[in-house]
C-alpha cells in the first residue's frame, strides 16, 4: 500500500498488489475466531513485536491471544483494502479474485471482523498488549540494574535466574503503539472508535509513560519507535535522547559487539526518516505533500530531497522559514495552509 501511494504505481497494484492483498486478508479472516457470547472476534496464538513474549506462562499452549498491535493493524487492513477495492475497476477485482482464490464474500467477513476484534484495556485507560498482560508480575526494573548494569536483554537475565519474560510486564521494544509509529494518529483512533472503545483525552500520554517504564531497548530499533512517539507527544528531550543514542549505535557498539558482525541497516534507515519525517515533518500520508516542522532547538536548518509520484522536491527547512523547490508543478500544505509550487522555481514560506 504504501509503496503504490509513494510511487504512484497504480499498475502494480492491479496486476499483483491486490492480490496480495486479499491474500493476506483471507490469511487473517482464517486466524479470527467469533465469541458469540460477547459478540467479538479472538486472533490467538500470535506473538507481537515484543520478542520477549512468546505464550502465557506455564502453558503448554503456544503464542498469545488479541496482542494489541496485531489486531489494530488488522482492523485497519480489512478497512483500508476494502476501500482500495471500491475504487477499482470490476474486471481488476475479478482477476485478483482469482488469483487469491476469493470471492467477494470475503468483505462482508472482513467488515464484521474489522468492527468487532477484541482489545484488553484497563479503566485507566491503558491499552493491554495482550489479552491477560495485567495479569502477568511487575518487574523491579531498578533493583536488576543495580545488580546487572545493562539490562537491555533482560530477558537472558531472567533465564539465567530459572525465570522468565513470559511471566512479567517487560518488552524488548514498542510493541503495543507500534501501530501509532506506521500509521497517522487519526487512523489509529478510527480503528480503536470502529472497534468500539472510547479511551479517555490524555490515554496516549498514560500509555506512552505506561510502557517506556516497562521496555528495556533490547533491540536498537525500539528508541526510533519511542523516539517519534516522544515528539508526537512533545517529549523533545527524551525523543532526541532516544534518536541520538539510534544514531550511534553502531559507531560505538552500543549492543556490545554486534557491530562487528554486521552494521544495523534497519536503524539507520529508520534514523534518517526520523530526520524528514519527524523533526522535519515532511509527510506523504495524503494525495499532497505537508509539512509541520518540529526541528530540534540545536539544529539550525535541515536540507534533504526526496520524491513522492515521481516529483523531486528540495526542502531545506529551518524554525520559522521553509524553502521548498519542485522539478514539476505542485501543491503541498504547511499546517493548514495550501501552496501551489511552479516548475522548479523555489518557493520561501514562513510558518509559525
Amino acid at each position: 500500500i504504501n509503496y503504490v501511494h509513494l510511487t504512484g504505481d497504480t499498475e502494480f497494484m492491479k496486476n499483483y498488489g491486490l492480490e496480495m492483498l486479499l491474500s493476506i486478508c483471507k490469511f487473517w479472516v482464517s486466524m479470527a475466531s467469533y465469541d458469540k457470547k460477547d459478540d467479538r472476534y479472538d486472533i490467538h496464538h500470535v506473538m507481537g513485536p515484543d520478542e520477549f513474549h512468546e505464550e502465557y506462562p506455564n502453558s503448554d499452549d503456544h503464542g498469545l491471544t488479541n496482542n494489541a498491535y496485531t489486531n489494530i493493524m488488522v482492523s485497519w487492513l480489512f478497512d483500508k483494502v476494502a476501500e482500495l477495492m471500491s475504487h477499482e475497476d470490476p474486471k481488476i477485482i475479478k482477476s485478483a479474485n482469482e488469483k487469491a482464490q476469493t470471492d467477494n464474500s470475503l468483505l462482508d467477513q472482513m467488515s464484521d471482523i474489522a468492527h468487532k476484534l477484541r482489545l484488553d484495556i484497563n479503566e485507566e485507560g491503558i491499552i493491554g498488549q495482550f489479552s491477560g498482560y495485567f495479569n502477568l508480575s511487575k518487574l523491579n526494573f531498578d533493583s536488576y540494574r543495580k545488580k546487572y548494569g545493562d539490562i537491555s536483554r533482560i530477558d537472558r537475565l531472567l533465564k539465567g535466574e530459572g525465570k522468565s519474560p513470559d511471566s512479567y510486564q517487560v518488552a524488548k521494544q514498542a510493541d503495543t503503539l507500534m501501530a501509532y509509529y506506521e500509521l497517522p494518529f487519526d487512523e489509529v483512533q478510527n480503528v480503536i472508535t470502529r472497534l468500539g472503545y472510547k479511551l479517555p483525552a490524555n490515554y496516549f500520554t498514560t500509555n506512552l509513560r505506561f510502557y517506556l517504564d516497562r521496555t528495556t531497548h533490547g533491540s536498537t530499533l525500539s528508541r526510533i519507535v519511542y523516539s517519534v512517539l516522544d515528539e508526537m507527544d512533545g517529549n523533545m528531550d527524551q525523543s532526541w535522547q532516544l534518536f541520538s543514542t539510534a544514531l550511534f549505535s553502531d559507531y560505538y557498539d552500543i549492543q556490545g559487539g554486534t557491530t562487528a558482525e554486521g552494521i544495523h541497516l534497519g536503524v539507520m534507515g529508520a534514523t534518517l526518516e526520523i530526520e524528514t519525517k519527524c523533526y522535519g515533518g515532511v509527510r506523504f500520508d495524503t494525495d499532497e505533500v505537508s509539512i509541520n516542522p518540529h526541528l530540534p532547538t540545536t539544529w539550525s536548518k535541515l536540507s534533504f530531497k526526496q520524491t513522492y509520484q515521481g516529483i523531486t522536491y528540495n526542502f531545506e527547512i529551518g524554525h520559522h522559514k521553509i524553502n521548498v523547490t519542485a522539478d514539476s508543478s505542485s501543491h503541498i500544505k504547511v499546517g493548514d495552509k495550501g501552496y501551489s509550487l511552479s516548475k522548479n522555481k523555489p518557493t520561501v514560506i514562513t510558518y509559525k
